[in-house]
């Protein structure tokens, strides 16, 4: 477990299972900090598309690729505090991480509705 205050590790718990609910997406952290992509993954989705603008990004991009039928594969990391500066984290932040598996999922069942 990191050294994150409970209210930080609970945020970035909740939020992946939230993300993971609605999205169908296996991945445990949705929304952890390192990810590596292979070019073929990358070079798949369609980057103009991509809509999130904050730490959602993360989300979209792994639920594009998974989309796309490619592999998540996890290596655990553990995060601590930072040393120095500020969080990111604000309510708008927080309201897009919100909304965006919504805009997503809800996407997705258009897409697959115009194919029928």
């Amino acid at each position: 477990m990191s050294k994150w205050p409970f209210r930080r590790f609970l945020l970035s718990r909740v939020g992946n299972l939230y993300a993971r609910m609605i999205l169908g997406v296996p991945q445990c952290d949705l929304t952890g900090g390192l990810k590596c992509w292979r070019r073929k993954v990358l070079e798949s989705i369609d980057l103009d598309a991509v809509v999130a603008e904050h730490y959602a990004f993360q989300i979209e991009m792994s639920w594009r690729g998974w989309k796309h039928g490619f592999s998540i594969y996890e290596v655990p990391i553990t995060f601590v505090e930072r040393a120095q500066g500020v969080s990111k984290m604000s309510g708008r932040v927080v309201g897009e991480a919100l909304v965006l598996p919504w805009k997503l999922r809800l996407q997705q069942r258009a897409e697959t509705l115009h194919k029928v």
